[in-house]
């Protein structure tokens, strides 16, 4: 998944700090590599263009436009459990031999631990690191930062990244703080089913529509509708007692264009699907041409999402 091509998950920050960020402030927070030590894991900032090659920050083009482009990148190295067990009863085995030798009659816990974390070195300084890499983009302009992951751990591991660098806490886009309302992922739950329900028709010509699949909630179950059961069975499934919106793969139309997602009701997104882009030919010689009219398709996703959230909370109020 990614800004530049194909399909993205995204979550999005706000920053009052977007003016810090500068070339020397990314490579200062850059990743160290845990290549050639038994580390479990490294963290820190690649370049945006060669997120695999974490040395090449000196020729990184760090900006694009009115946006900071750089990405997080987290390596792991885990030793499948199988093979552990089978490495560590080897090396048992060989102890056991050796005690047998000395007439020693039992391996003490102590010894058994030392075993076992050496036996983890060795397998962890011959386990090649597993890089998993999102792109982040800031616009410098509006302090809006694109992130390109809903996964919880990654998520935390940049905003503690991000406070490290800039001493700001960010505050991640959702319900609760675009309206500034604890109970705000409600609102959410209400968008989304308002979207099942007929679809939303914004004020500004905008049609947000429940597409494919959704997770529906009653007062009696959860389930999971596919684009057959929203065909067949969708009036029914509508019937069930206070049937709410959980999940839900979205369509967006807007001056044109169409859009595909699916939304959680925090206003998490995955599976974006932006309409193709083409660059103009003005544009034909700009590298970021293409990237850039990308970040700007999903800031446009953005703003429908939350003007609808506003209007889903107007309609509610005036109910």
């Amino acid at each position: 998944m990614s800004f530049k091509r194909g399909t993205t998950a995204l979550t999005v920050y706000q920053t009052t700090q977007a003016g810090q960020i500068t070339g020397e402030l990314l490579q200062r927070f850059a990743l160290l590599s845990i290549d050639g030590t038994a580390d479990e894991r490294g963290q820190g900032l690649v370049p945006f263009d060669t997120p695999l090659d974490h040395a090449s920050w000196p020729m990184a083009q760090n900006f694009a436009g009115q946006f900071a482009l750089f990405c997080l990148r987290v390596d792991t190295r885990r030793i499948p459990a199988a093979v552990m067990k089978k490495h560590l009863a080897e090396a048992m085995s060989k102890e056991k031999e050796a005690m047998v030798a000395d007439g020693k009659a039992f391996i003490s816990k102590d010894r058994k631990r030392e075993i076992k974390d050496r036996v983890k070195l060795q397998l962890l300084a011959r386990t090649e690191p597993a890089p998993a890499i999102v792109e982040v983009a800031v616009d410098r302009t509006s302090g809006r930062v694109f992130f390109g992951s809903t996964a919880i751990k990654m998520k935390d591991t940049f905003e503690a990244l991000w406070f490290a660098m800039t001493g700001e806490r960010l505050v991640e886009q959702t319900p609760e703080t675009i309206l500034e309302d604890p109970y705000g992922v409600g609102h959410g739950v209400a968008l989304l089913t308002a979207a099942y329900n007929g679809g939303l028709h914004l004020d500004n010509g905008m049609e947000i529509v429940v597409e494919k699949k959704a997770t529906i909630r009653s007062a009696t179950t959860t389930m999971a509708v596919t684009a057959v059961d929203l065909d067949n069975v969708g009036e029914a499934v509508k019937q069930l007692t206070a049937v709410e919106i959980t999940k839900a793969k979205i369509g967006i139309e807007y001056d044109g264009n169409s859009f595909d997602l699916t939304v959680t009701p925090d206003l998490g997104m995955t599976g974006i699907k932006l309409p193709k882009t083409q660059p103009k030919a003005e544009e034909g010689d700009d590298p970021d041409a293409l990237l850039l009219e990308r970040l700007y398709l999903l800031g446009q996703v953005v703003d429908v999402l939350h003007r609808a959230l506003r209007e889903t909370v107007v309609a509610e109020e005036a109910a």
